[in-house]
């Protein structure tokens, strides 16, 4: 195993005193000099060793093992009694040595067995020495020394092989080093490959190297990397301002690293001081060279190893941008002009490429053919022979080889392969760059949109296949994405584009309404406590509910064209604005802010200026439910677990991704009202793949919520999606269902509701396997809702939650807030809704706005997004008080008439709750004087006399005065003295027939005792208002009687068939 020190970490900036000496050379012959990597790797030994020796160096080479990664502020001594001890204790090796130089980074051990290596080399490889496993080791068998050689004169400069010579002369080499030209670009420098530590060392000390009347410096164990494409301004302050950049970032924590202002303070000060360098700062600036190229925009830094912090960044902000360190500089040729028939595969198997041209780099450019080399020695060879000749048609075809080189001038120019696509755009695609940390002046900001130059771009992405393609294509795929949003940039800094239509419209990018954007967190009050008429009245007598795949935005502007007020949610990320989209992400809310200015709204750090340039301002909902401008101190992100951001004003412009390649619009769409939303990502799921109840109850919280921001603000129409059912992992179904329970809590609130669900790449897993579209589309696709037929205490209808039924009438509701206080976990199946301390700590669902209409009840998810009470057996006659009633059972509204009703009847008393009546009734003093606030407190009526029908007290004038019954005003001759009614009863038609009118109508104006009794069966409405009906007891003996010729018996008892009061006798 093989070490190159070139990219290893830093050698501690101090001096070391001691030299590696490994204590078995201790052996040796007392004349022999070798030191332990003489040992491993020398050509030739001493001319004193003897044959002693070489065999005691040969066998000592087989047990020696190297650590390369000696770098951390440990004195030597302490280093090498950690090292042994830990080898000992946690793996039970014992090495003979231990020896530690940090003036190179390098540890040797010395260890007793040939077994005892292989098994550290090949098995353990790589050990802890703390335990925190923030300071590692690793093991290797041979290691690589990279220093460079820096020759001052760029002409006539010395050979590799004339360099390596006098390497060797001076520095005494045992093996000879190997000797490389570094770049094209920087010819004048040398990279070196050495062996031996004393010969780097020697070098260290040499410091110079003059070959003829040439002189280079040694820059001896240096890091090598590039900066490419750099900003002209930075060329033009020098190497010591980037040098000033460099260190100052590098003391800077990683996140204050982004801040680009601070970083240009910072490199300000420091360069300052360069006119008039400390010791210190002479020093530290001789760890690093840094030369420009300013025909190619490019620099080399060699820094020492012991700038270790240098070594672990990434890029470097300069200015208002982040440059991104680079290993290499890209070896690109352009191969032309290629005749549109020639086979590429051709051109590749030519001899002179020998097999180095990068997979998936090849691209068309007109006639010409960019392709980039993995190998430079071949590059240089190309460029070396100038051309190329190919079999074509069965003749010779010469080709020119020739260095690629950028178009300076982009301003203008679209994106193509030649400028783009197939150039800049790959030196990215190995990481995830942030569109923040481009340079202004990059062309991802100045060259005009193709869309299908794009389109064809990621067609062609889609293609590759195998595995090592597949990580290529993402990186391809997400760098596109990211030329869409540099674009997009671009577009809005300039406030103006041309449409990708056929016209090729002009489009000047104004909004007609400033950008405003508030944040609702948990303590944001959307409306006060109040009372409201009773029943409350919503909007629209029905809501419908749709589902289609289709794009968002598209229905969005379909919506608004209809003249509808539309709202979209924005499945945001909780803590990163926009998610993914700096780095190409590809999701919903990614995609808007491509297409938008919705950036503005979001990330206003993006750049600051197109705040003003877009009118935007930020505001946050206070807990007075005012809107407060947002101080510098606050900040939108994280979210609040149920909050939200609610941003109008957002201007649209471009199309669609696969379909359109995000061409770009002929006539904007302005005006769009979003509210961005976080689901929960990777929540727990039951096997079932349903949500647990905790993840459930909060996810109804949040989406309640989305619809209450939305309603306060003046919305009648939502467009919404599969929240969280992607790359979060929410289970599509019953996202849908809790959707379904917040919409039947809102019916009539809204006109529509639109589900806009396009299957993507994050479908077809096992809790989505047949996509997000089909499970909405089953649940809400064409359900239509309505407000509920009756409204009582505890039950929410949209947002307004029933705290009270007032008597007056009116209904007072609860203030609405995005978070009072946790939800339940155990929702609407809580056992503890009685426990006073237990409700003042957590939210309950509502009751069901259904009733006892309800046709859900087989809905598990239904079940618990509402409570479904008893209805009371009383009704409206209960006049059970206690809170454990009230909660567990549900009763009828108050009567609106209060005091005022006199509506004694059965049905109405169970139909309504009653305020008491008053103990004096229609007597009562107060009544008389017409006191409103008691009339309003106390009814004035006669109560219902509770033996109804079966009164026997109808000839007891009080009681008749005092309560009602459903008969008419009695007979004073009933029931056995009125011969009108028997004459009636025994209809003597024969009489005169005004006689018998008189009869009838004295019969139905008066009520009299039934004959039957309990046993009549006439329960006609006309019967019971002119019948008394007192129920006799039965005679116990029934039919079995012997008594029915005893008058006084029969007129005692009931007897079955046998009148009560029986006809006189003829």
């Amino acid at each position: 195993m093989k070490r190159n020190f070139s990219t290893d970490h830093n050698i501690k900036d101090k001096t070391i005193s001691k030299i590696i000496e490994g204590a078995t050379c201790q052996q040796l012959n007392p004349e022999t000099n070798l030191n332990q990597k003489d040992i491993k790797h020398g050509d030739r030994l001493p001319a004193q060793s003897t044959a002693k020796d070489k065999l005691l160096i040969d066998q000592l080479s087989k047990t020696t093992v190297y650590i390369p990664d000696l770098f951390f502020d440990i004195s030597d001594s302490e280093l090498e009694k950690t090292i042994k001890s830990r080898l000992q204790t946690t793996n039970c090796i014992n090495a003979l040595s231990v020896r530690c130089d940090s003036t190179i980074g390098v540890g040797i051990i010395q260890l007793s067995n040939e077994d005892d290596k292989t098994r550290l080399i090949t098995h353990i490889q790589r050990i802890d020495l703390s335990t925190d496993s923030k300071i590692q080791i690793s093991f290797v068998d041979e290691i690589e020394f990279i220093s460079y050689i820096v020759f001052q004169n760029q002409n006539d400069l010395p050979t590799s092989e004339t360099i390596s010579d006098r390497w060797s002369e001076l520095l005494k080499s045992h093996r000879r080093p190997v000797f490389e030209v570094l770049s094209v670009g920087f010819p004048h420098i040398f990279k070196i490959t050495s062996y031996s530590i004393d010969e780097l060392k020697s070098a260290i000390l040499h410091d110079i190297i003059s070959i003829k009347h040439q002189v280079g410096h040694i820059h001896a164990q240096r890091n090598c990397s590039f900066l490419e494409n750099l900003p002209s301004d930075l060329i033009s302050k020098g190497p010591d301002y980037l040098f000033a950049c460099i260190v100052t970032q590098s003391e800077m924590p990683k996140q204050a690293r982004l801040d680009h202002h601070t970083c240009k303070r910072k490199a300000d000060e420091l360069f300052a001081k360069m006119s008039n360098p400390s010791a210190e700062l002479k020093k530290l600036r001789s760890f690093f060279y840094i030369q420009f190229n300013k025909e190619t925009s490019t620099v080399i830094i060699l820094a020492s190893n012991s700038q270790r912090k240098w070594l672990d960044m990434e890029c470097v902000s300069v200015g208002d941008s982040f440059v991104f360190k680079q290993s290499s500089i890209a070896f690109r040729l352009i191969i032309g002009p290629v005749p549109a028939d020639l086979n590429l595969e051709t051109i590749s198997k030519q001899r002179i490429f020998q097999k180095s041209i990068k997979t998936g780099t090849a691209q068309f450019v007109g006639e010409n053919l960019i392709v980039e080399l993995t190998d430079k020695k071949v590059y240089e060879q190309c460029l070396t022979t100038e051309v190329l000749q190919v079999k074509h048609k069965g003749n010779r075809l010469t080709l020119s080889l020739q260095s690629y080189r950028a178009l300076d001038n982009l301003d203008g120019s679209e994106f193509t392969i030649e400028n783009w696509y197939g150039t800049h755009m790959l030196e990215y695609i190995d990481r995830k760059v942030d569109i923040g940390q481009f340079d202004p002046k990059n062309a991802i900001f100045r060259l005009k949109w193709n869309a299908k130059i794009w389109l064809k771009e990621l067609e062609k992405s889609e293609k590759l296949e195998d595995s090592r393609e597949k990580r290529h294509r993402d990186g391809v795929r997400r760098m596109l994405r990211v030329t869409v949003m540099g674009n997009t940039l671009g577009i809005l800094r300039e406030q103006k584009y041309e449409s990708t239509d056929q016209e090729r419209t002009q489009v000047k990018l104004e909004s007609l309404s400033p950008l405003i954007t508030v944040i609702y967190k948990h303590e944001s009050k959307l409306d006060y406590s109040s009372e409201k008429p009773f029943p409350l009245q919503t909007p629209y007598k029905l809501t419908q509910v749709r589902v289609v795949n289709e794009d968002c935005l598209i229905v969005y502007d379909k919506l608004a064209s209809d003249r509808k007020r539309p709202v979209l949610l924005n499945m945001a990320n909780a803590f990163t604005p926009g998610g993914g989209y700096r780095k190409g992400d590809n999701a919903q809310e990614e995609n808007i802010f491509r297409r938008s200015n919705y950036c503005v709204s979001l990330d206003p750090d993006l750049d600051p200026q197109l705040q003003k340039t877009y009118g935007s301002k930020v505001y946050y909902c206070d807990d007075h439910g005012e809107r407060k401008e947002m101080r510098k101190d606050q900040s939108m992100y994280p979210m609040d677990e149920y909050g939200a951001i609610f941003t109008t004003g957002i201007l649209v412009f471009r199309d669609t991704e696969k379909e359109k390649g995000y061409c770009l619009l002929s006539k904007p769409i302005h005006n769009v009202s979003a509210i961005a939303l976080a689901a929960y990502r990777d929540p727990d799921v039951t096997k079932e793949n349903c949500l647990t109840r905790k993840f459930a109850v909060r996810t109804r919280k949040k989406i309640e919520n989305l619809f209450s921001i939305a309603l306060v603000n003046g919305y009648d129409t939502l467009v919404l999606s599969a929240l969280g059912c992607g790359a979060f992992k929410n289970p599509p179904k019953h996202i849908a269902l809790i959707f379904k329970s917040v919409i039947l809590q809102f019916a009539g609130f809204f006109k529509e509701i639109v589900f806009s669900i396009i299957d993507d790449h994050n479908t077809g897993n096992h809790l989505n396997p047949n996509g997000n579209f089909a499970p909405f589309q089953d649940v809400l696709d064409n359900l239509i809702v309505s407000p509920p037929s009756t409204q009582v205490k505890g039950m929410t209808i949209g947002p307004y939650l029933i705290s009270e039924m007032k008597r007056s009438g009116k209904i007072l509701v609860s203030e609405i807030l995005i978070n009072t206080i946790p939800p339940c976990d155990y929702a609407a199946s809580c056992n503890r809704q009685n426990d006073q301390q237990h409700l003042r700590d957590f939210s309950h669902p509502p009751k069901c706005p259904f009733g006892s209409e309800c046709t859900e009840t087989k809905d598990d998810v239904h079940l618990s997004c509402f409570i479904h009470p008893q209805h009371c057996r009383e009704g409206g006659q209960c006049v059970k008080e206690d809170e454990r009633h009230l909660s567990d059972f549900d009763h009828p509204n108050f009567c609106s008439d209060e005091g005022n009703c006199t509506n004694m009847t059965l049905s109405h008393l169970n139909q309504y709750r009653h305020v008491p009546l008053c103990q004096h009734g229609l007597d009562c003093d107060e009544l008389l004087r017409k006191s409103a606030a008691h009339i309003q407190k106390l009814r004035h009526c006669r109560k219902a006399c509770r033996f109804g029908g079966n009164c026997i007290n109808f000839h007891d004038l009080k009681h008749i005065r005092a309560e009602t019954h459903p008969f008419k005003d009695p007979c004073p001759l009933t029931p056995y003295a009125c011969v009108s009614y028997v004459r009636y009863l025994q209809r003597e038609e024969k009489s005169d027939r005004d006689e018998f009118k008189d009869i009838e109508n004295h019969c139905l104006r008066y009520a009299h005792v039934c004959p039957w009794g309990r046993q009549c069966n006439d329960s006609s409405e006309k019967h019971l208002e002119v019948s008394i009906h007192i129920a006799r007891e039965m005679c116990p003996n029934s039919k079995n009687c012997t008594e029915m010729m005893n008058d006084e018996h029969l007129n005692a008892f009931t007897h079955p068939g046998i009148r009560d009061i029986r006809y006189r006798c003829r």
